[in-house]
């Protein structure tokens, strides 16, 4: 029989009214606690540096005045440099040198007063800084080298080290249409770039159309509030091949945020990762690498992405992929990354374009999504193990779906794989090694014999 409200006091009705007002409102608690990758899950912004792209750094701001530049007794290439003054005057005489291909010898270690003359001639077909396995220590006292002006400017086989920007970039600054360094068989360690206001690109900093090429080199235990390895920005352009960037970290022990702990792509720039490591990073958002923007692009192939981390219950411990951004990660291991207390161990998307073909994501940890978390965007997967996350109990979260390219393994269904090929709830059969070196250039993770993963 039907509940005749009409035959009932009006306190009766009232009653009536309050109890299906709570059940209403606690359903909808329910339903929010129920979903996973809420909107309020953002990452931020990263402002636009101010300045022009010649003006990195003031040339006499933090250089010591009794330094006398002296290209009149130039001589010819090799220049040598045995200490400070005469490593400002080798780069004063190539920048007046006109056309022609120059080598800076590095032949002592040396300790900067201040920050060095910037290389700038658009007239030299190259410059050649050979360390000769020597070190240059900027002692927090500035920049150690600025290269912008149409430049190319090879450094190899050097240890860049304490160096402390004065505005972008603690160990090479690069800036300028044209303007293009390789770094190859060297180490930017221990630099810094200021805290605070648009500072950033700890130990490498690449922008206005800028190119530089990281080759055999490693980037390490250098701090930014943005980026702290390596900031590429305003359509500059990165490529990183057989090298590794580690134990980067934000220069604020406290929530800044500090985003990029080893690379961060903003601004329409480009970065291009072959066979590299990026491990140990730590900052708030994007623990290895981040990428933010429409225009900003990064290919990761071949690499493994590992051991990085975000603090205060930021996301994305291995990698972040932002905003109108694309990334495409191919033939690569996303393995140990942590969000302590937030989203996305491995991988975070929100609003961007993530390809991931042939790889493996496997033993991260996050509150949430501790393989893959995605908020909005596109994310598509193939030929890809998503598995046996180390905590974080999903191996994917999302707004939406997660597409698949088909022939994914995951250890739960949380990531919807149920395409062509997909197989789902894998566990011990899939017989996943822990990551080791197994012969290549980079660490990875081993199918044993008999995994169901193995065709």
């Amino acid at each position: 029989m039907l509940y005749n409200m009409s035959s009932r006091s009006p306190l009766v009705g009232f009653v009536f009214l309050i109890i299906v007002c709570v059940l209403v409102a606690l359903t909808g608690l329910v339903a929010a606690q129920k979903d996973p990758v809420r909107p309020e899950l953002t990452v931020p912004l990263v402002p636009e540096p101010s300045g022009a792209a010649t003006d990195i750094q003031d040339d006499d701001s933090s250089r010591p005045a009794t330094m006398q530049l002296n290209p009149a007794a130039c001589g010819g290439s090799p220049y040598s440099a045995t200490d400070e003054t005469t490593l400002n005057n080798a780069i004063a005489c190539v920048n007046a040198a006109g056309a022609g291909t120059f080598t800076i010898d590095i032949s002592a270690n040396i300790t900067l007063t201040g920050h060095t003359t910037a290389i700038d001639t658009a007239d030299a077909d190259e410059i050649i800084i050979d360390g000769n396995d020597n070190t240059v220590d900027g002692d927090s006292k500035g920049l150690v080298f600025e290269v912008k002006g149409g430049s190319i400017v090879s450094f190899k086989d050097i240890t860049i080290t304490k160096g402390s920007g004065d505005s972008y970039g603690g160990g090479i600054a690069v800036a300028g249409e044209d303007t293009v360094v390789t770094i190859t068989d060297s180490t930017l360690s221990h630099n810094e770039a200021p805290f605070g206001g648009d500072g950033g690109g700890g130990g490498l900093f690449v922008d206005y159309a800028s190119k530089a090429v990281v080759e055999n080199s490693k980037i390490s235990d250098n701090k930014a509030q943005f980026g702290g390895g390596i900031w590429v920005l305003r359509e500059a352009e990165l490529t990183i091949t057989n090298s590794t960037v580690s134990n980067n970290k934000g220069n604020s022990s406290t929530y800044s945020p500090n985003v990029g702990g080893g690379l961060l792509v903003t601004l329409m720039g480009t970065a291009s990762v072959d066979n590299s490591t990026f491990s140990g990073n730590e900052v708030n958002f994007g623990g290895g690498i981040y990428a933010l923007e429409s225009g900003s692009e990064v290919t990761i192939t071949n690499s493994t992405i590992s051991a990085n981390s975000v603090n205060y219950g930021g996301l994305g411990g291995g990698v972040v992929v932002a905003y109108g951004s694309k990334m495409m990660i191919e033939n690569s291991t996303v393995t140990g990354n942590t969000a302590d207390g937030g989203v996305g161990g491995g991988i975070f998307e929100v609003d961007a374009e993530l390809a991931i073909t042939n790889s493996t994501i496997s033993d991260n940890s996050a509150r949430e999504g501790a393989g893959i978390g995605q908020s909005y965007g596109t994310v598509t997967v193939t030929n890809t193990i998503v598995a046996l996350q180390a905590s974080g109990g999903d191996d994917c979260t999302a707004t939406g779906s997660i597409a698949s390219g088909g022939y994914n393994i995951e250890s739960s269904t949380s990531c919807g794989f149920t395409g062509i090929g997909d197989q789902q709830i894998v566990t011990d059969t899939l017989k996943l090694q822990p990551l080791a070196d197994n012969g290549g250039d980079t660490l990875t993770m081993a199918l044993d014999s008999g995994s169901v993963a193995i065709d």
